[in-house]
């Protein structure tokens, strides 16, 4: 390091000398205990997660639904793909 560097280290470390502790405020314990013995409703609605598993069930049977849809699809066009290679290919001499 530079003669520079060490010199703005040292400034910035004594700096720090002159600090004080930050002070909590006095009834910050009192009102945490208090806080812990309200009983706390549920964060999230049973209702909410209904609709949400729903919503999830509901894409995964369109994705699973479209899947199924290509796979026919699919299959139908290699038939006639093949049926197309076997005629115009292997019998044409």
């Amino acid at each position: 390091m530079k003669n520079q560097d060490l010199k703005q280290v040292e400034q910035t470390l004594n700096s720090l000398d002159h600090m004080s502790r930050a002070k909590a405020h006095p009834f910050l314990y009192h009102k945490i205990m208090e806080g812990m013995k309200i009983p706390r409703k549920d964060l999230v609605r049973p209702s909410l997660v209904w609709k949400v598993a729903a919503s999830i069930a509901l894409l995964i049977g369109l994705n699973f639904g479209y899947g199924i849809y290509q796979s026919k699809k699919n299959a139908s066009s290699v038939l006639t793909n093949q049926e197309g290679y076997f005629t115009n290919n292997l019998y044409n001499y």
